[in-house]
């Protein structure tokens, strides 16, 4: 069937193939003439869609921060991001020059391994995605990434520009999204005179509308594509069980028999459209199209023939999907057959460019209402959460600015991730946090915080170690031409191998720490914190002037960050007014420490073999105003390290870990034992100060101390009633162990151990070092501390 119209006039030139030039085919735009663009005028536009931008349903997963590995599907099964992050996509993605836009990510499934943190100037800060500004979004490369981090998955998680779509969550994929919109453009089925002669052919029977079907050339499963509307199409299956099967539904429903291909596959230009259909189980009835504003359906717009060009150009049917196919998985991508200069939007980029605090809001419900013919009845469970938010929503609203950082520094077994991806320190530290929001809304410690805000970043130093170590043994093997040799080259690969394997990758930490690898896992933990630090300042301005890090180590890395920060100096700048030059340290942290807390750790061991003691770092918030025996102002003496507060927390029945007490004063620490951290159903008051202060095992003296007794950031000690100078010689002799712990912590004492509910501590003891993050009174204590810490010195500086 035919239909014409004197004011056919063409508002947009087809594309077609260009003669191949190379071995790769493109697609171009053939211009228009200039009486043909001056007739455009009295022309019809096609109708305005919104480009959404997806991301795999595992993403969300991974956006909610997951205690334990994902399962990284390659079902085509996609989740929209939230309204203004798209918007904020789509607009960073027209700043793109032209040739680097690409419509999606790497969809092959090919396994990759992740990049390091950048540790030059090259850092591009993506489009910010979830709370804190964990997640960004690379438009150039079209991932989703965790920023400080390496990711967890074997290979990209891609993100994708939504035209076409199946449903919300089914995208249309290249070659035939671009296919699709080619066809859109020379079928014209947003124009009036569509309309009327579709529904003359729809009257007629099927013979006629047949007619206005597109075939999409060398397609195996020989499909058809039929426009039913300026928003919606079918895609037709021409085979002959399908066809047979279509004419068996529509003769049992007669419901349906008015509509051309009722049981075919659907199809909508545009997520907004994808959004307002109907269930699949109740197709959509004639001229009900969400885009009509005139008529019955559609616009008033001249006339086109299904078979000829609204140009005047014969429509190119013979255009090769499978040559399409041939095409590279970058080339396909790049989709070079939409003219996105030629499509209408309904948010143009400048007008939904605008400022943002750094949050998204949660599209609203009337915003995303339905219409009585496209309601969300009959739609699964997971669909009607989709259409209310397209978010994670698991983690509770966060409110504020961070204000305390705390780096996590994990310890041996890290070498293992590559066989157990559930070892991956990245879990261990999400854990933590989950203990650490929820216990951080509780009343007591809501309170303590009140408007401040902590986040826990990891701190993975073992690849960036591997990497050094590497390095440094092929620059000695060309410099001195050694014999070098390997781990798999020394092994015994006959017997056990798994268990040794899993050995090495555990034990063989210990051995690296115990040579002369030592300095390279101090180096590696300095360029890895401050790689993480320098984007942490990059995206939150201000942060390294206003705000104070903490650092957790776990086993082996307390004794390693016990080195960091005997080596680093008493206090270094601001990171922003550091010259480019300094930006870049390997030797020293870009921060200044608050609170060092030392889980499962092994480093009192280490400095017993060193006979280090464990003293103050002079100048430091506790030794302010020190005697002289009570601090040191010795950069790089093991012992005196760059930080306000240390903590010593272990299990009783973790083998690994040693009280450090005794590295301080070990007379004093004879009569101090190991101070009790309450569980979580005591009173939050009670964990900071009666299961601190009050226990019966500790020295009665020791629990009638207050704050601003205990030294470290008074004036010196006064005594009273000491009539003599030898009388207070003496005086000064016998406090001098207690001062020396009041500098290094304001309850006195450094260690500090988690209650075991365990039935036998011989059982307590297989899983005791790696259940830290586990423990929630952990977490609260860690709270406690930090903003306790910082009210303290707000009473009694």
């Amino acid at each position: 069937m035919t239909a014409t119209n004197p004011r056919r006039t063409p508002t947009l030139a087809p594309l077609v193939l260009e003669p191949a030039s190379s071995s790769t085919p493109s697609l171009s735009v053939i211009e228009p003439s200039p009486a043909t663009a001056m007739a455009a005028d009295y022309e019809e536009e096609m109708p305005m869609y919104t480009v959404r931008w997806l991301r795999p349903h595992y993403a969300t997963t991974l956006l909610d921060l997951p205690t334990e590995p994902v399962v990284q599907s390659h079902k085509e099964h996609w989740h929209a991001f939230a309204e203004e992050e798209s918007d904020d996509l789509e607009c960073e993605w027209w700043t793109l020059p032209e040739d680097e836009r690409l419509n999606s990510g790497p969809l092959a499934a090919e396994d990759s391994v992740p990049e390091d943190l950048e540790e030059d100037e090259e850092d591009v800060v993506g489009v910010s995605i979830y709370k804190d500004k964990l997640f960004e979004v690379d438009v150039r490369k079209m991932e989703l990434k965790p920023v400080y981090w390496r990711r967890q998955t074997t290979h990209p998680v891609p993100v994708m520009r939504a035209h076409w779509m199946f449903d919300t969550t089914h995208p249309v994929l290249e070659p035939l999204n671009s296919l699709l919109e080619e066809m859109y453009r020379e079928a014209r089925p947003w124009t009036a005179a569509y309309a009327d002669a579709l529904d003359a052919a729809l009257d007629i029977g099927p013979e006629a509308y047949h007619k206005f079907k597109y075939e999409i050339p060398d397609d195996p499963q020989k499909r058809s594509v039929f426009f039913q509307d300026g928003d919606s199409a079918r895609l037709v299956s021409d085979q002959m069980t399908t066809r047979i099967q279509h004419a068996v539904y529509a003769s049992l429903s007669r419901s349906h028999g008015s509509l051309a291909f009722p049981y075919s596959t659907r199809l909508f230009r545009g997520y907004e459209a994808a959004l307002r259909a109907p269930p699949r189980s109740r197709p959509p009835s004639r001229g009900t199209s969400p885009s009509a504003s005139r008529g019955p359906s559609r616009d008033v717009s001249p006339a086109v023939s299904p078979g000829s060009s609204p140009t005047g150009h014969a429509f190119p049917r013979k255009l090769s999907l499978s040559n399409l196919h041939m095409r590279s998985i970058e080339s396909a991508r790049r989709s070079p057959s939409l003219d996105f200069s030629g499509m209408n939007f309904s948010h143009p980029p400048s007008v939904i460019r605008r400022k943002r605090s750094g949050s998204f809001r949660q599209p609203s419900i009337d915003s995303l209402s339905f219409s009585e013919t496209s309601s969300t009845s009959g739609r699964s469970n997971d669909e009607i959460e989709l259409v209310h938010t397209d978010a994670p929503g698991k983690i509770e609203a966060d409110h504020g600015n961070v204000t305390d950082l705390v780096f996590m520094v994990h310890g041996i077994g890290q070498a293992a991730v590559a066989q157990f991806e559930g070892v991956n320190w990245v879990y261990s530290v999400n854990l933590f946090r989950q203990h650490s929001r929820k216990q951080s809304a509780t009343p007591g410690l809501s309170q303590l915080m009140r408007n401040n805000r902590v986040q826990f970043l990891p701190v993975q130093w073992r690849a960036r170690f591997a990497k050094l170590k590497d390095e440094l043994q092929k620059q000695e093997a060309a410099e001195f031409e050694r014999n070098t040799y390997t781990l798999s080259e020394i092994m015994l690969k006959d017997h056990v191998v798994f268990a040794r394997d899993l050995l090495n990758n555990v034990i063989l930490d210990l051995a690296y720490y115990m040579s002369r690898n030592r300095e390279l896992m101090t180096r590696a933990i300095c360029i890895e914190a401050n790689a993480v630090y320098r984007r942490w300042c990059s995206r939150h301005p201000g942060f390294d002037k206003r705000g104070r890090v903490h650092i957790i180590a776990h086993s082996l890395g307390c004794s390693i960050v016990t080195h960091v920060m005997s080596d680093q100096p008493t206090f270094v700048p601001p990171l922003s007014t550091r010259p480019v030059s300094q930006l870049y340290p390997t030797n020293q942290l870009l921060f200044n420490t608050s609170a060092l807390f030392l889980c499962g750790s092994p480093a009192a061991m280490t400095m017993m073999l060193d006979q280090a003691p464990v003293i103050a770092r002079k100048g430091r918030e506790r030794s302010k105003y020190p005697r002289p025996d009570e601090s040191l102002d010795e950069v790089g003496q093991l012992g005196c390290m760059a930080v306000d507060s240390v903590y010593n927390v272990f299990y009783p029945a973790d083998v690994i870990a040693y009280r450090l007490n005794p590295a301080v004063d070990v007379n004093y620490a004879s009569e101090l034992p190991p101070s009790a951290i309450a569980n979580i159903n005591a009173s939050v008051m009670g964990r900071i100060s009666k299961a601190l202060l009050s226990l019966p095992t500790l020295p009665m003296r020791l629990r009638k101390l207050s704050f601003g007794s205990l030294g470290g950031g008074q004036s010196p000690l006064r005594a009273e009633s000491l009539d003599t100078k030898m009388e207070r010689e003496k005086e000064l002799e016998r406090t001098r162990g207690k001062r020396r712990f009041a500098a290094l912590n304001p309850h006195g004492t450094l260690d500090f151990y988690l209650q075991s509910e365990g039935i036998n501590e011989y059982i307590d003891m297989i899983t005791a070092h790696v259940v830290y993050w586990n423990d929630a009174a952990l977490a609260a204590f860690v709270l406690g501390e930090i903003f306790a810490d910082q009210d303290d010195k707000d009473k009694h500086v």
